[in-house]
């Protein structure tokens, strides 16, 4: 699992993916990579 945060309206919101193929759907601001699998 990865740790993605984005920018929507001003505000910063979480979202958890499992694969690359997911990271496409987001604009990332930031990717948490602390102890992925």
């Amino acid at each position: 699992m990865l740790n993605v945060f984005s920018l929507v309206n001003g505000r910063l919101y979480q979202e958890e993916i499992a694969s690359l193929e997911e990271l496409s759907r987001f604009h990332p601001v930031w990717v948490d990579l602390d102890s992925p699998t």
